[in-house]
């Protein structure tokens, strides 16, 4: 039990540690979607207006380990090749 829960905890701060680059987006309570292009272009809904260009890039790397990390945590399968958790 003790082992499981440290490897929670690691993981758990590995995601958190990957987030960085969109903690101000997860942080505001009016974004409801978080979106990144192939381009690595980063994408914002907020409640009541349109989606919107950031102005930043997310590199591919990041966005890989924020996936990763997630899945990780929820027990998902994710490869290089197919790195999507849509719905999640």
């Amino acid at each position: 039990m003790a082992e499981s829960q440290t490897l929670y905890q690691r993981q758990l701060a590995n995601l958190e540690q990957d987030l960085k680059p969109i903690m101000a987006e997860l942080l505001d309570e009016r974004v409801t979607d978080i979106m990144v292009n192939p381009g690595g272009e980063l994408w914002i809904k907020r409640f009541g207006e349109a989606t919107s260009y950031s102005g930043r890039i997310v590199e591919r790397e990041a966005i890989l380990r924020i996936i990763m990390s997630t899945a990780a945590l929820i027990d998902k399968k994710v490869t290089k090749d197919q790195w999507n958790l849509t719905g999640v």
